[in-house]
């Protein structure tokens, strides 16, 4: 990874790292992780105004998270048990970034919500 603040290689490295090679998760969870990435990835870009491919990881604040949870009940219909899926696998993304991520005491992954 060159860029360390760049969501996208963090993305890339927990799907295809952490949760295939290292962990050698269900399918299922491989899919659960992948769909609420998906999902929010997109949202955080929209949120901050910028391309997905330069969102920063700064840019996935508590804040953003918080809103895309909500949105997830509000926007799309989608039930407590659900969104809470999705904030579970946002926090697994965000506890394994900052377990390898050199500046996670800087303005880096603290900023995810819980």
């Amino acid at each position: 990874m060159n860029d360390k603040s760049l969501l996208g290689p963090w993305v890339r490295r927990f799907l295809l790292e952490y949760a295939v090679s290292e962990r050698n998760l269900a399918r299922n969870t491989q899919r659960s992780y992948r769909d609420t990435l998906s999902l929010l990835i997109p949202f955080i870009g929209n949120k901050a105004g910028t391309q997905v491919e330069r969102l920063k990881v700064i840019d996935a604040s508590a804040d953003r998270v918080r809103l895309f949870l909500l949105d997830l009940e509000e926007t799309r219909g989608c039930s407590v048990a659900t969104r809470n899926q999705r904030a579970r696998d946002n926090h697994r993304f965000k506890s394994q970034c900052e377990f390898r991520c050199p500046f996670a005491g800087a303005d880096g992954f603290h900023v995810i919500a819980r």
